[in-house]
């Protein structure tokens, strides 16, 4: 495997970065109990050396247990219930006030810091100049012995907001929104001449008023004011770089003299990030073992609008000067983007102003889309001609990539081969012509002959998917060897290896096939150790190698259907609602209930078919359109109705059967070319038709039976040579005979 990652640093170096960031937070007792799990001595060292060069933070030479007292029953007119949380510079508890109102209570244990109780009652009088509703509001505060403390508002209920908007699945025009009030909130506060400096998620939190969802930030525990004199020794923004460091903007963590609001603009577009990206890298630390600099945080492209990407690129500029000015102007780009409006962050040229008209009416979208994609490469490819300059091509790399990704939903929720053929044989004749010099283009070109190759495969055109395939993973290649490794053309080049193992596992060359494979999977698990996004693709090469190995090397079959099983585990406990994780841990039910077939536990079996059906049903409600999604229903379906059946619960498999036809046949009626849903279709309809003999439902039998003599003739006419196909119609011969129909 590739012995660097995708910024170029060798594995030893990420792992100095991460535990010198890991233990930059902690007090120095901590540290060493952190810095004792490192097993290799040259990475401790090196750590050691880089945290004697770190700034210090005093607030965190402090044990985090000296910050911690019992609290009393009352503070002042306010009875304590208990606590919920920490602050920057004290404990936050849940209280009642004399009216019975609930309020959030910051306290503060003197420490004789004169600078943290400073801090500390500086924080009380900057919430209290402000008033917005999407900042948490000071309700009172006083002294009680040594305790200093203050009431705010009580945020029932509230969540961080990339956790809020993880949980509930939010759209992307749901986060934005969630976004923008953020910013209002923020913009407030700069407004009243206040810098925030410790924006993060875990101080913006989401709370439920009156049925309506409404974003606050908290915690100005560490707040700047604008204006102050840095020289003047009451100064309230200290020399010392406090704030989290992965939200902290280049110049606050250089001097903390050079904060602005700028520096809260780079906090916002980190965060923005992290809630249409879902993981961000770490920015770039000064320290010896960060060889590479990237003008902006690493985002995925293919999850990523364009529009939206520029605005995230120019909101975490390490480069004050080329980033926002301020929040409304942040603000006012992503609100252009949700209204399919120009953005400043990339003004519009022919490329873009195209592309705004089709999406201002998404009436039309699909149907442009659909009829018109041919004719609006053949535009681009007109100006690009004409106009060949640098900007011209980065704006026409920014198309294309925008063109593909509208391409792919396409291609997911379109039954009919020919009209995904047609979409990606127009792009690939774009390309193809602008793709030498441009690395991207390229790219793109190997993706559009994947796709071809994935339709030709399932149209059962083997010769031409083998075609596509092979030369997209040789363009691959061919662009790693002149430009060096890529984490994004590696990913493709595993898709492609994938590929090209199941068109040789069903030409029957078996040793080609684990060959393609076992690549495959290195490459996966290169790629997860890089980028968590990758581990989706990880789980896909196990549960191949899972039924790979299956009848030909049983014990590793086991050992990959237990790799798969943790995987899955481990995702779904971060995110029980990832879509991805959810798909397949609906596969690895199906894999369960295929391996305890035929075994005497049949109540393990239902429940192994219910669960898939469960997860399967969830993944449907959200994504309707998604072929692999209904498909996956279809077959969970179809085994609950078997199991049912070896049960004697006829009646229930009965009613299961028949969902299980109705989810196949919706499939197979897009285009009969498509084989694999042809033969689940197949299988549901001869399923349910030994059921319907076994209930001895004749009128009934004999309706079905011409059902699947309409079906397999249909199937056959496209398909006349496949095994299973030859099959079906043997089968459904004996069918029509017992219920005497002529075929």
């Amino acid at each position: 495997a590739p012995r660097s990652d995708n910024l170029g640093r060798r594995p030893e170096h990420v792992r100095v970065e991460s535990l010198y960031l890991r233990m930059r937070e902690l007090p120095p007792r901590l540290r060493e109990r952190l810095l004792a799990t490192e097993p290799d001595p040259k990475i401790r060292d090196e750590v050691v050396a880089l945290l004697r060069q770190a700034p210090i933070d005093p607030l965190r030479q402090t044990e985090p247990e000296a910050f911690r007292w019992n609290a009393p029953e009352r503070l002042g007119v306010y009875r304590i219930r208990g606590r919920v949380g920490e602050g920057a510079m004290g404990s936050v508890y849940e209280a009642v006030d004399p009216a019975g109102r609930r309020v959030a209570l910051k306290v503060l244990k003197t420490t004789g810091s004169l600078e943290t109780e400073a801090r500390f009652a500086q924080e009380r009088a900057l919430l209290e100049r402000m008033s917005h509703p999407n900042i948490a509001r000071v309700i009172g505060g006083g002294f009680e012995g040594e305790h200093a403390y203050f009431a705010m508002e009580y945020i029932d209920g509230g969540q961080s907001i990339v956790r809020y908007c993880r949980e509930r699945e939010e759209p992307l025009r749901g986060r934005l929104e969630r976004f923008l009030e953020l910013c209002d909130g923020v913009a407030h506060a700069h407004d009243r001449g206040i810098i925030h400096r410790d924006l993060k998620p875990a101080n913006i939190l989401v709370s439920i008023e009156a049925g309506i969802a409404r974003t606050k930030v908290i915690d100005f525990g560490i707040a700047k004011v604008l204006g102050e004199d840095p020289n003047d020794p009451g100064w309230t923004g200290q020399v010392h770089v406090l704030g989290t460091e992965n939200y902290m903007s280049p110049e606050h963590r250089a001097d903390a003299r050079e904060v602005t609001v700028q520096s809260d603009v780079y906090s916002l577009g980190v965060i923005l990030g992290e809630l249409v990206v879902g993981t961000l890298t770490p920015p770039d630390d000064e320290s010896r073992f960060s060889r590479v600099r990237e003008p902006y945080h690493r985002f995925d492209a293919r999850r990523v609008p364009r529009d939206l990407q520029a605005i995230l690129r120019r909101a975490v500029e390490p480069e004050v000067g080329l980033r926002y000015r301020n929040v409304p102007e942040l603000r006012d780009d992503v609100r252009a983007f949700l209204n399919g409006e120009p953005v400043r962050a990339r003004l519009p040229g022919p490329f873009r102003s195209f592309w705004i008209i089709v999406t201002r009416h998404p009436a039309l979208c699909t149907a442009v889309l659909c009829a018109g994609v041919s004719l609006g490469l053949l535009v681009l490819r007109e100006v690009s001609e004409a106009d060949r300059a640098r900007d011209q091509s980065r704006r026409l790399a920014a198309f294309v990539a925008s063109t593909f990704d509208n391409i792919c939903q396409l291609d997911e929720s379109a039954a009919d081969l020919d009209d995904r053929r047609r979409f990606w044989s127009d792009f690939l004749s774009f390309v193809e012509v602008h793709r030498e010099g441009d690395r991207d283009l390229r790219y793109w070109h190997a993706e559009a002959l994947r796709h071809l190759g994935d339709v030709e495969h399932e149209a059962n055109q083997l010769e031409k998917a083998q075609e596509f395939h092979f030369r997209s993973v040789e363009l691959l290649s061919e662009i790693e060897a002149r430009s060096g490794e890529d984490i994004r053309f590696e990913a493709a080049r595993s898709v492609g290896l994938v590929n090209l193992g199941d068109l040789a596992k069903e030409r029957g060359e078996d040793d080609v096939a684990e060959d393609k494979y076992r690549e495959a999977l290195e490459l996966d698990e290169w790629l997860s150790r890089l980028d968590p996004i990758y581990r989706d693709n990880l789980y896909w090469s196990y549960e191949r190698l899972t039924y790979w190995y299956r009848t030909r090397n049983p014990d590793e079959s086991v050992r990959f259907r237990h790799a798969a099983w943790r995987l899955v585990q481990d995702e779904l406990q971060n995110d029980p609602n990832a879509l991805g994780f959810r798909h397949a841990r609906a596969s690895l039910w199906l894999i369960e209930w295929e391996f305890a077939r035929g075994g005497e536990d049949l109540a393990r079996q239902l429940n192994l078919a219910r669960n898939a059906l469960d997860d399967a049903e969830f993944l449907v409600a959200r994504r309707p359109v998604y072929r692999t999604f209904r498909h996956l229903e279809a077959r969970a379906w179809h085994a609950l109705a078997l199991t049912q059946r070896s049960r004697g619960l006829l009646a229930d498999a009965q009613e299961a059967s028949r969902h299980a036809v109705r989810c196949a046949e919706f499939l197979a009626s897009g285009d009969p070319r498509q084989l694999v849903y042809s033969l689940t279709w197949l299988s549901t309809l001869w399923s349910r038709w030994e059921l319907l003999r076994d209930l001895h439902l004749d009128p009934e039998s004999r309706e079905h039976a011409k059902r699947m003599i309409d079906a397999v003739d249909r199937v056959a006419s496209i398909h006349p040579d496949h095994p299973r196909v030859r099959g079906f119609s043997d089968r459904v011969d004996r069918a029509a005979r017992e219920v005497g129909l002529d075929r």
